[in-house]
C-alpha cells in the first residue's frame, strides 16, 4: 500500500508542478483506473498498479484544481463587488484594524452554491466581528500573487491549499440582502472557539501565557508575543504552538489508554470489547480537539491518520505500519491533492515512519525509558528532514523537545482542555 501510495502522491506533485493544467475530458478515466486498481491483482502486477497509482494521481489532482479554478468571481482587482456571507473564521485581530475569512454565499446579489472562501483585511475597524455572523460588504478582491523568493514562504500555494480563493481588503459594510442559511457546522464551531477565546482573554486579562493557551487550546497563534516566538525558533519548539499531529495523537493516545484501562475494570460494559470502547473514545477526542482547533490542515490529516489507525482497531484488523501510512496518505491526497506540496505532511509521514523503525522492538519498559527514546527517535530521524526542507535545524532542539513535548503534550494540553470543559451557558457571542 505504501509504494501505491508514493505513486499516487508523484502523480499529485507532477501537476501541482505544472504551469498548465491538461484538458479536464481526461479526468473521465479515472473511474477506469479506480475500477482496474481494483480488480488487477497478484505479484505480477505490481508494476502496472504502481503505473495506475500514478496516473490516478496525476487525474484526480488536475481533476480538482480545475474544479478549484473553475470560480472565477473577479472580473479586475480595481473594480469593487458587493459580496454576502459568513464570517468563516475566528477574526483576528491587527495594528492595522482585522482579519477574517468570508465564506461567500452571493457576489453581486447572484446566489452561489458552491462557497468561495476569501480573506479580507478590514483596516481601522474598530467594532467587532464576530465568527458564524452573516455580513454583506463592499470589497475589493485579488488572486494572491503567485511569487515569491527561493526558500521563502509560498503564500499564494498556502491559501490554495486552505480553499481561499482570494484575498482583499473591505471598502464598506453593508446589508445582507440574499436569503441563506447562515447556521452551519462550521459557523458554530468558530462561534464555539470565539466563546472560548473570551473566556480565556477574561480569565487571564493580559498575562503572558494567554497567547500560549490560546495557541495549545484553539490553534490561535496571533496573540503570541514576537519575544516569544524568539525563543520557541531558537530552541526549536516552535511547533509546539501549532495544533497538529503531535497534539492530537497523544491527546487520543491518551484517551484510548483511559478508556481501555477503565472498561476493563467494569464488567457490566462487556458487551462491547475494551480496545473498541477506547477507539471510540479516542477518535472522538481527536475529533473534539480538531473542532477546537478550527479544523486546520493539519488537524484535518492527524484526523485522517487517527482514523486509518483507530478503525483498524475497532474492526479488529490491524493493519501494518507501512499500509497504515499508505491508506493514510491516499485519503488524505483525494480530500486535498494539493497537499502533497506541503512540508507539514511529509514531515508527519516522516515522523510516523521513524517511529515505527525506531520504536519496532522497544515499546516494552519503564515509561520514562520509552518517552527518552521516542524524543531521542525523533530528533534523530527528523532532523536530516528539516535540513532538506527548512535548510536548518538546533542542536539544542534535540534536548528542548526532550523536556518540551512531554510537560506540553502530558501535561499543560490536557490541563487546558480539561479546563476548558466548563459548559458554556450562552453561545451569543454579542456579549464577549
Amino acid at each position: 500500500m505504501l509504494l501505491y501510495a508514493l505513486a499516487f502522491a508523484t502523480g499529485c506533485a507532477l501537476i501541482a508542478q505544472h504551469t498548465a493544467l491538461p484538458d479536464p475530458f481526461y479526468g473521465q478515466f479515472l473511474p477506469l483506473i479506480a475500477l482496474l486498481l481494483w480488480r488487477v491483482r497478484g505479484h505480477a502486477m505490481v508494476l502496472p498498479r504502481v503505473c495506475l497509482a500514478g496516473a490516478g494521481g496525476v487525474l484526480w489532482a488536475a481533476t480538482s484544481a480545475h474544479v478549484m479554478l473553475s470560480c472565477d468571481i473577479v472580473a479586475s482587482p480595481s473594480v469593487p463587488v458587493t459580496v454576502e456571507g459568513i464570517v468563516a473564521s475566528v477574526p483576528r485581530q491587527r495594528r492595522y484594524g482585522v482579519q477574517f475569512e468570508l465564506a461567500l454565499r452571493a457576489v453581486n446579489g447572484e446566489h452561489r452554491p458552491l462557497a468561495n472562501r476569501v480573506r479580507l483585511n478590514w483596516y481601522d475597524q474598530r467594532s467587532a466581528v464576530l465568527a458564524g455572523a452573516p455580513l454583506g460588504l463592499r470589497v475589493r478582491l485579488r488572486l494572491a500573487p503567485a511569487k515569491f523568493n527561493p526558500g521563502g514562504f509560498d503564500y499564494a500555494g498556502w491559501l490554495f491549499r486552505n480553499g481561499i480563493d482570494y484575498t482583499g481588503y473591505v471598502r464598506d459594510s453593508g446589508p445582507v440582502n440574499t436569503p441563506f442559511e447562515a447556521t452551519t457546522l462550521t459557523a458554530g464551531v468558530e462561534q464555539l472557539r470565539m466563546v472560548l477565546r473570551g473566556r480565556i482573554q477574561a480569565l487571564l486579562n493580559g498575562h503572558s501565557a494567554q497567547g500560549v493557551i490560546e495557541a495549545l487550546a484553539l490553534g490561535l497563534r496571533d496573540a503570541i508575543t514576537e519575544e516569544q516566538w524568539t525563543i520557541l525558533r531558537r530552541t526549536g519548539t516552535a511547533h509546539l504552538m501549532a495544533v497538529s499531529g503531535l497534539h492530537i495523537g497523544l491527546i487520543a493516545g491518551a484517551v484510548f489508554a483511559c478508556v481501555s484501562w477503565s472498561w476493563r475494570r467494569l464488567p457490566r460494559l462487556a458487551f462491547i470489547a475494551a480496545p473498541r470502547a477506547a477507539a471510540i473514545g479516542a477518535l472522538g477526542a481527536a475529533l473534539v480537539y480538531a473542532a477546537l482547533a478550527g479544523f486546520s490542515l493539519p488537524t484535518q490529516r492527524a484526523l485522517i491518520m487517527a482514523f486509518v489507525f483507530f478503525a483498524s482497531v475497532y474492526l479488529l484488523r490491524p493493519l501494518r505500519g507501512g499500509a497504515a501510512l499508505g491508506t493514510a496518505v491516499i485519503i488524505i491526497l483525494l480530500f486535498s491533492p494539493a497537499s502533497v506540496m506541503a512540508p507539514g505532511l511529509w514531515l508527519s509521514c516522516a515522523a510516523v515512519a521513524v517511529l515505527l523503525y525506531g520504536m519496532r522492538g522497544h515499546t516494552r519498559g519503564p515509561w520514562p525509558v520509552l518517552v527518552l527514546r521516542t524524543q531521542w527517535v525523533v530528533a534523530v530521524g527528523l532532523t536530516p528532514v528539516a535540513l532538506t526542507v527548512f535548510g536548518e535545524s538546533t542542536g539544542i532542539g534535540i534536548v528542548a523537545n526532550a523536556l518540551a513535548v512531554p510537560l506540553v503534550g502530558g501535561l499543560a494540553v490536557p490541563t487546558v482542555l480539561l479546563a476548558m470543559l466548563e459548559p458554556v451557558q450562552d453561545l451569543t457571542i454579542l456579549d464577549i
